[in-house]
């Protein structure tokens, strides 16, 4: 426990600091630009969505950009960002379209339902609050009921961490209740390779996606 709270700690050391106060973390103008990217131009029709210009590359938007209703398993308006599920992959919609990602639900008969927060649950470490010992218990035992151990959500934690904390802080986002599968793609991309980033893409679905209760909701 010692070892994860060392971890996850934010360094007081001034010695360790980045010199510029504002990105106490070392972020760069590169990562700073690429963390504040968005999920593209979507345009929605009655039966239809395309998009445009989306941030991913190994994803199916990056290079298909008009999606039928039958392309689509299920939309998840409750999410942050609302997500829109083809195959297996979650697409990020933007939070300003999530009114007419509703209507589109209705009017087509797809399902939504609202996924469980897994990756919310994984990233709360870097959230601007406390993570205590107690509530690290906590999320690992509802980690637990998607088969993730604590060892791999811990090897996931600091494979991220570096990134993650410039991602909150550096870019003064200090949030402290809510990140998603989103957030860790926008703030791992600047640092890998494209075939690292694919491999690491390729995972963040997969766990984004592990079944557990989805509840359906009315349209």
């Amino acid at each position: 426990m010692n070892y994860f709270k060392q971890i996850f700690k934010k360094s007081t050391d001034k010695t360790s600091v980045h010199q510029n106060a504002d990105r106490p973390y070392g972020s760069t103008d590169e990562e700073i630009k690429q963390f504040f990217s968005d999920c593209g131009q979507v345009s929605i029709k009655d039966t239809t969505i395309t998009i445009q210009n989306y941030p991913f590359v190994p994803s199916i938007a990056y290079d298909r950009k008009t999606f039928t209703t039958s392309d689509i398993k299920s939309i998840d308006i409750e999410s942050a960002p609302p997500t829109v599920q083809i195959g297996n992959e979650l697409i990020f919609i933007g939070a300003e379209q999530k009114d007419k990602l509703k209507d589109f639900a209705t009017q087509n008969n797809i399902p939504v339902i609202q996924k469980p927060p897994i990756w919310n649950w994984i990233l709360e470490p870097f959230f601007d609050t406390e993570f205590t010992s107690e509530h690290e218990s906590r999320l690992n035992n509802l980690l637990a009921q998607y088969c993730l151990t604590e060892t791999e959500i811990l090897e996931i934690r600091i494979k991220v961490k570096e990134q993650m904390m410039k991602y909150n802080f550096d870019t003064m986002l200090w949030n402290w209740t809510d990140f998603s599968a989103a957030d860790v793609l926008f703030a791992m991309l600047p640092k890998y390779s494209d075939t690292d980033f694919k491999s690491f893409y390729e995972n963040v679905m997969r766990i984004a996606l592990l079944q557990g209760e989805q509840k359906s909701t009315s349209h």
